[in-house]
């Protein structure tokens, strides 16, 4: 068989991880058909020798024209679902998110903010976001989950997905905008015959963290093979970690802020105490003596406020009185369901109809974040101990503000994060051949995305506002809300007096009465046609001339309905305090959304060309040229073109070189140009102030928002020497700049802030931060009242990097004669030197390679990753060992100081997997499985978050492992 058509990967025994970074074309998969023969729809499968069909040969590829991957000018990935579930028995896109080219995502181990779906599984190419590389399932487009524009891999048909192939280079020509940084396209196996089944239940060396899974999924032909039809059903149950103290560092350290310089450095504080309030409250912002430093640490009895060591940041300490949040989940619950069929039909020996259809849900819930405020309570206040009111009444002291932490500790809930997302999932279409050598393919999509967020226990302002304003009723004797006894009492039936003078002092019925549940749903929904055809058009001197054409129109909207608005003030009337509740203040005080609605359409008309220059020359074994261009048009913010200029080279037998030059778009997704107002407040450090302490951070989008392009080159080599049998090397570099990038541009960054003090409050970026003083008051008391977010086409952004893989694999015997079995040894690496981002023209541009990730934003990362694999099969047994390494961080920029250390050393992660193949029959297997991941329990370092804002130290960065060792058992089977 020509060498060209020749697999760069190995078998391993009985199952083969095809993962050719960019050597790999084929896979050979575990003696299993490939089903597809191309990643897209449309694309000529050659037809296989004989030897390559007997040993159930793959062809990928990451074009719509060139048939086989080891041609294919852009690098390709293809990964075998077995292989990445028999190491990561979580799911597909967990084994995904551990190879060197991803970047670990915000998901079940990194809760977020209320806004989000923490059950959502999302993939990000090259650290530049999940939103700029492509998901698809066999070459069609997925909706997005959520509000961010990534699509949910829950949504996929586990039990059915035969491989995943990654394209990791611009590739929006060929596939659509998003492609900036690659394609992960999912293939389904659409030809699977019999039944098999899934089984597994796993737990943590700690006791936690049970799950278990099953799936099942089935085929048969109909109508004397004209006809198929199958079906899978698959469900995940993980019960999460519930809090940070289930892990052995998880309630020693706090991340703290501070002005980053050598006098005042970023810190990691052991056992981080807050000055904003202790679990039974004490007084805040008075220097009165006899008020001051005062507690409650029992119910009414005022206690001196017991100082920790200082933390060189107000509001911070180390040990102490002060309050700690403890509320927030370590690892969230997750649940998921995941239903699929679909049917083919041959309606005649050109033509077949197919249609299919999924259905998903996933679901998360979990504590989110103690309820922290600051009261203020007038002085008559019957809850005010005896002495307090004394020296009020004495000093003449109106109110005091009494900070309070409110948390599973002292008795009553805090909130509550309850997310759910649906999905429903349908396509119909037709396919067949014209002519005997065009392909043609006609389908139309339906999708739509529901994800309904609750936020449990959320607090209502003013009637919060009311509940504290307590009084004594001069009828009664009994203690009342003020405004009960006022013409305003309508507004506040059932009004319950709060008191907060103790652990335990607040009743039920009170904080039942001033907290409620809010809720959103927000809509994505797309309908999507589209048209292709392919084939060869004529043949030159070196080959036939393949081309592939294709149009598309869809249509999304998303839409958005809250049940509380992020923009309503509260309506305070009948309210004595303006400290807690006026105009400034949020109606409610944790996140919600504002009701919204956006559409828009898109035209796509797409081509490809792959044109063989030269054929068996010197030096010349094969030269061709690979040309693609899209035109696209949106309804929002017009058209852009699209396109790529490849071309591969086969040297000889041994040696390919490949490269591609494109431009690549992402256009802003829905959300970006029309995402509801939200309000949340978030833990700040303001420069300007030296305090930290929550404020009110306002998100919203914006209609003028248009498309980011990146220009992108990628050269490598693959070398397959026939004097090593067995072994591949390919090397890849890449180099992709965005200009126009969509970001977001918030006071709540550290680099605006600097802008702004740089100015002296003169930058057009001080408006992103609302004080109530005039800029040049410094004072604790012009800490802001609101920070603002928005996009904006303002940032830049630049990476590089180099991807190497190499595999050698052989008979064991051929090493040691006694030993049955083969070993296969692969190694990938990713090493990216560079990512840098430039927010604005105005600020520096920040090198973010080698900078530890934030857990809540999916980050950076190491400059170097690395998987080390070692597999060995004999007979039914497979053994599979995996080292995962990466270099070593920085814990933020290199220009801001830590007093810990200047970096996080190199760390690595070891998995085992055991599986045992036992034969019932000639297709009949039963394999029970044992995995072990973090087989040494190694703990995360200890680092600062890459906002460095004060809180927890878990979660902890991305690709670090706050579970432990991990333990799953199975057993799978196949009938």
């Amino acid at each position: 068989m020509n060498s060209l058509w020749k697999a760069s990967i190995f078998m391993v025994g009985a199952s083969t991880i095809a993962i050719g970074t960019q050597a790999s074309a084929q896979a050979v998969a575990g003696g299993q058909p490939g089903g597809d023969a191309a990643v897209q729809s449309g694309v000529p499968a050659p037809a296989p020798a004989a030897d390559a069909s007997a040993a159930g040969e793959i062809v990928v590829t990451g074009s719509r024209v060139v048939s086989n991957g080891n041609q294919a000018p852009t690098p390709v990935t293809v990964v075998s679902t077995q292989r990445l579930l028999e190491t990561t028995p979580s799911s597909i896109s967990d084994g995904l998110n551990q190879l060197p080219q991803f970047a670990g995502q915000p998901s079940q181990r990194s809760i977020g903010s209320a806004q989000g779906n923490s059950s959502a599984a999302t993939l990000n190419l090259r650290h530049f976001g999940s939103n700029r590389n492509l998901v698809l399932l066999d070459g069609n487009r997925l909706p997005p989950a959520g509000s961010g524009g990534a699509v949910d891999t829950n949504i996929i048909p586990q039990a059915l997905v035969q491989r995943v192939e990654v394209v990791t280079g611009g590739a929006s020509a060929v596939y659509g905008s998003d492609a900036v940084t690659g394609v992960i396209n999912y293939i389904l196996d659409k030809n699977f015959n019999g039944l098999k089944f899934n089984s597994q239940a796993g737990l943590s060396t700690y006791g936690d963290n049970a799950s278990w899974r099953v799936g099942v999924a089935a085929g048969m032909p109909l109508f004397d093979g004209r006809g198929h039809i199958e079906a899978s059903f698959d469900h995940y149950d993980s019960k999460g970690i519930k809090d940070v103290a289930g892990r052995p560092l998880g309630k020693d350290y706090w991340i703290v802020g501070g002005a980053g310089t050598q006098a005042n450095p970023f810190r990691l504080v052991k056992n981080g105490r807050t000055l904003l309030g202790s679990p039974g409250g004490m007084i805040v912002n008075t220097t009165t003596p006899g008020l001051a430093d005062t507690a409650f640490n029992s119910n009414g009895v005022p206690t001196p406020f017991i100082h920790g060591a200082s933390s060189g940041v107000n509001g911070i300490e180390s040990g102490g009185d002060g309050g700690y949040y403890d509320d927030g989940t370590l690892l969230a619950p997750v649940r998921t369901n995941q239903a699929f069929a679909r049917f083919d039909y041959e309606i005649t020996n050109d033509i077949s109809a197919y249609v299919q259809g999924s259905y998903s849900d996933s679901a998360a819930k979990y504590p989110y974040a103690s309820a922290r405020y600051v009261a203020d309570i007038l002085s008559g206040n019957p809850f005010i101990p005896a002495s307090i009111q004394q020296i009020m009444t004495q000093t003449g002291t109106k109110s005091i503000q009494v900070g309070r932490l409110q948390s599973r500790e002292n008795g009553l809930p805090g909130r509550i994060n309850d997310p759910f997302n649906r999905n429903v999932y349908a396509m119909a279409g037709l396919k067949g051949k014209v002519f005997g050598r065009f392909d043609w393919n006609l389908n139309y999509i339906y999708s739509q995305n529901d994800l309904r967020v609750i936020n449990h226990n959320n607090t209502y302002t003013p009637r919060y506002a009311a509940a504290l304003d307590a009084v004594r009723d001069p009828a009664t004797g009994r203690v009342v809300c003020q405004v009960s006894l006022t013409p305003n009492a309508n507004l506040f039936p059932g009004c319950e007096p709060l008191n907060v003078f103790g652990p335990t002092a607040p009743s039920a019925s009170a904080y039942d009465w001033i907290t409620d549940d809010t809720r959103f749903k927000l809509t994505n929904r797309m309908n999507d046609v589209n048209l292709s055809v392919s084939g060869e058009v004529f043949s030159l001197w070196a080959g036939p001339v393949t081309a592939a054409l294709s149009g598309e129109y869809r249509t999304l909207s998303l839409r958005n309905r809250s049940s509380a608005q992020a923009a309503a003030q509260p309506d305070c009337t009948g309210i004595r305090d303006a400290a807690n509740c006026s105009a400034s203040t949020p109606q409610w005080q944790h996140d919600v959304s504002t009701s919204m609605f956006g559409k828009q359409n898109v035209k796509e008309v797409a081509g490809e060309l792959l044109i063989p220059l030269l054929r068996d020359v010197p030096l010349i074994q094969s030269l061709e040229l690979n040309l693609a261009g899209r035109y696209t048009d949106y309804s929002t913010s017009g058209g852009v073109g699209t396109w790529k200029i490849g071309g591969t080279w086969q040297v000889s037998h041994e040696l390919r070189i490949r490269g591609t030059r494109s431009r690549d778009i992402r256009a802003p997704t829905l959300n970006d140009l029309f995402a509801p107002t939200s309000i949340s407040p978030t833990g700040f450090t303001d420069l300007h102030t030296n305090q930290s302490r929550p404020v009110n951070v306002i998100r919203q989008g914006n209609p003028d928002l248009k498309p980011e392009v990146a220009m992108t080159t990628t050269v490598g080599v693959v070398f397959q020497p026939e004097w090593i049998p067995g072994f591949s090397l390919a090397v890849d570099y890449y180099n992709i700049k965005i200009n126009n990038a969509i970001s977001s541009t918030s006071g709540f960054s550290v680099d605006v802030q600097r802008e702004c003090e740089t100015s002296n409050g003169a930058s057009p970026l001080c408006s992103l931060l609302e004080r109530p003083l005039p800029f040049s008051d410094r004072s604790a008391a012009n800490f802001p009242t609101r920070v603002f977010s928005q996009s904006v086409n303002s940032a830049r952004s630049w990476t590089r990097g180099v991807d190497v893989e190499a595999n050698y694999s052989f008979d064991m015997a051929n090493l040691i004669k006694s030993v049955p079995g083969r070993l296969a040894i692969r190694a990938l690496v990713a090493y990216q030197p560079t990512l840098k981002t430039q927010t604005l023209i105005s600020l520096p541009a920040r090198e973010n390679a080698g900078i530890v990730a934030n857990p809540t934003s999916g980050g950076f990362g190491s400059k170097v990753n690395a998987n080390l694999s070692l597999s060995y099969t004999s007979e039914g047994l497979s053994v599979f060992v995996t080292e995962r390494w990466q270099s070593k961080q920085h814990p933020s920029d290199p220009a801001i100081s830590f007093d810990l250390r200047p970096d996080i050393p190199a760390y690595s992660y070891t998995d085992i997997s055991f599986n045992y193949r036992i034969r019932l029959g000639d297709d009949n297997t039963i394999s029970p499985f044992v995995s072990i991941q973090n087989l040494f329990n190694k703990q995360p370092p200890l680092i600062g978050g890459q906002n460095n804002v004060p809180g927890l130290y878990y979660p902890t960065g991305q690709g670090f492992d706050v579970i432990g060792r991990y333990f799953t058992v199975g057993v799978k089977g196949k009938f």
